[in-house]
C-alpha cells in the first residue's frame, strides 16, 4: 500500500494549489516520514515543525481523500 507522502507528492507536487504546496514542503523535508500511512504520526510530525494552520488544514483534507482512495475508509 503506498505511503500518505508517495501519494502526495505524486499527486500534488508542482500543483499551484495549498496542496500543492504542501506536497513541495514535503518532498523538501529529508526526515519527513516518507513511509507512513498514519495520521497522528504524520500530524505529530508536522506538529513537531511548527507547521502553520493552513499547512495542517491541508494536511487533514489531503489524508481524508488519502483515506478514501488508498485506505479505504469513510469518514
Amino acid at each position: 500500500m503506498i505511503s500518505f507522502y508517495r501519494w502526495c507528492v505524486n499527486k500534488y507536487h508542482g500543483g499551484d494549489s495549498p496542496l500543492g504546496d504542501l506536497a513541495s514542503d514535503m518532498k523538501g523535508d529529508k526526515n519527513f516520514p516518507k513511509k507512513s500511512k498514519d495520521r497522528n504520526e504524520l500530524l505529530s510530525y508536522l506538529r513537531f515543525k511548527n507547521a502553520c494552520d493552513g499547512c495542517l488544514k491541508s494536511f487533514n483534507y489531503a489524508f481524508r481523500i488519502y483515506s478514501s482512495e488508498v485506505l479505504n475508509e469513510r469518514k
